[in-house]
């Protein structure tokens, strides 16, 4: 069964909670004849943060399977405030069993650090082309945006990227 709240989806097995994505939202679905109740809120794409709080009539036991986004450089998960092992899967699935009751909290937080992503060398017009990525988010310019043509500039692969906060990029009332 997919539930989805406001363009989030999650999984509802028969003893089974997937989190697909990371969007801030409420939720009520059941769960083993069990109403259950969860709360998301979350900084994403600005940053990889995010909190995850069950709350249940009766304490039910299912597993609750946490999506790692393939971008994610390292993890740290805690379940009510204590460190746990954050090891994702073959299916790139972090499963917690347990028996859930009103109250327990998820913390979790994403790595997020910008680096270089090259081009898949099989598309031959993109060849040596490179855009930044960080989290989900992935930046580029391309020729229509830019006041200058982007094939000529040169991006050195030794440099390390970084986060930069800016107010603008073109002058424009629109903080990046």
């Amino acid at each position: 069964t997919l539930l989805s709240i406001g363009g989030y989806i999650y999984n509802v097995g028969e003893r089974s909670l997937w989190v697909e994505q990371y969007i801030s939202n409420d939720a009520s679905t059941e769960i083993a004849g069990e109403a259950i109740d969860i709360n998301m809120t979350s900084g994403f794409p600005s940053d990889g943060k995010v909190a995850i709080s069950i709350g249940a009539d009766e304490p039910t036991e299912f597993t609750l399977y946490l999506r790692v986004p393939y971008w994610s450089r390292g993890i740290s998960l805690k379940l009510n405030g204590e460190t746990i092992d954050a090891t994702a899967d073959e299916n790139g699935y972090i499963a917690l069993s347990r028996e859930w009751k009103s109250g327990d909290e998820i913390e979790l937080e994403f790595g997020m650090e910008v680096i270089f992503e090259q081009t898949n060398e099989k598309v031959t017009a993109n060849a040596g082309y490179v855009a930044l990525r960080r989290g989900p988010l992935v930046y580029c310019a391309e020729y229509p945006d830019n006041t200058f043509i982007p094939s000529r500039a040169y991006i050195d692969m030794n440099s390390t990227p970084e986060l930069v906060a800016i107010e603008s990029l073109d002058n424009a009332n629109d903080p990046y």
